[in-house]
């Protein structure tokens, strides 16, 4: 039988005519191989444990460019958490989470634009479907504009739910840029006393600015949308003058002021509706009538 020569790989000195010396050498391999394994595994990114709670932000538009347009910005809460064993009233679980407060901060184009802390204030009452019982739960409609409100302070074990939205819409006189807002959720869970923070951001560009204007909107009383086919008229007191009227769109109304003078008096007034709608009430608590200084006024209607 010919010998095979005698070979060096990586220092180390094999007789390839010996069957042992080849049996160790696939051992040695094999067991090489698996090494390389388990150190790539302890290298490879671990899968993250997935949050017990979670905040995410929908924002409904994230480019504004005409007057009037909007976006309406939601907080979708998540809790994680497992129902606790024996509970059989949905509220009373005590895996349920409470929200307390909003805090919102906004900046335009890194410029700070404003601050608002919302906490859940007042109360209403609702039934729980799967429950006979009437629960009391805090809402709240307060908010930078008159769209926002909708308090859901309640998340159950493994619901995700909206408990919060806000929005921002395009109005005359407002400067254009990047707006960058940060909310901030204060939250416990029920029957604990230890506060807990969760923080997400919207992002939304204004595109176009537009000159100083009266502008406003008149809304449904039950669920603040904007009502198509009001009719607004402009009335100058000074001078016992209709100035402008014009019909309502689903952005609101908008009255320029090319024609307005300076220290005169004037009045906002709705003076026709669409059905089934029989009136309408100023709410926003501007005081009417206001005298034209040459910057922008909202006036807001509700209907009913």
């Amino acid at each position: 039988m010919t010998r095979i020569p005698n070979d060096r790989r990586n220092g180390m000195k094999i007789d390839w005519s010996r069957p042992n010396a080849i049996r160790r050498l696939v051992k040695f391999a094999a067991a090489g191989a698996m090494l390389g394994v388990l150190l790539l595994g302890f290298n490879l990114p671990l899968a993250s444990p997935a949050p017990t709670f979670s905040l995410n932000v929908i924002n409904t538009s994230s480019k504004l460019s005409t007057l009037g347009d909007g976006t309406r910005i939601i907080l979708m809460f998540h809790n994680g958490l497992d129902w606790a064993s024996g509970a059989d009233v949905r509220e009373a679980n005590g895996n349920s989470v409470t929200i307390t407060e909003v805090d919102v901060s906004a900046t335009l184009s890194g410029s700070p634009l404003f601050t608002l802390t919302v906490p859940a204030s007042t109360s209403s009452t609702f039934s729980l479907l799967s429950n006979p019982q009437t629960v009391s739960r805090t809402t709240t409609s307060a908010g930078y504009y008159e769209g926002a409100g909708l308090w859901q302070t309640t998340v159950l074990p493994g619901e995700t739910t909206a408990i919060w939205y806000t929005g921002w819409t395009v109005g005359c006189g407002e400067g254009t840029g990047t707006h960058l807002w940060t909310f901030t959720v204060h939250f416990h869970v029920l029957g604990s006393s230890t506060s807990q923070t969760l923080t997400e951001t919207a992002k939304f560009k204004v595109t176009q600015s537009f000159p100083n204007c009266v502008e406003g909107s008149v809304s449904d009383n039950s669920n603040g949308v904007a009502i198509s086919g009001a009719s607004v008229s402009l009335v100058d007191l000074t001078t016992s003058t209709t100035t402008q009227v014009m019909t309502t769109s689903s952005n609101g109304f908008y009255f320029s002021t090319a024609s307005l003078t300076v220290g005169h008096s004037y009045q906002v007034a709705v003076t026709a509706l669409p059905a089934p709608y029989t009136s309408a009430t100023e709410w926003n608590g501007n005081s009417q009538p206001f005298t034209w200084t040459g910057s922008t006024v909202d006036v807001m209607f509700a209907a009913s």
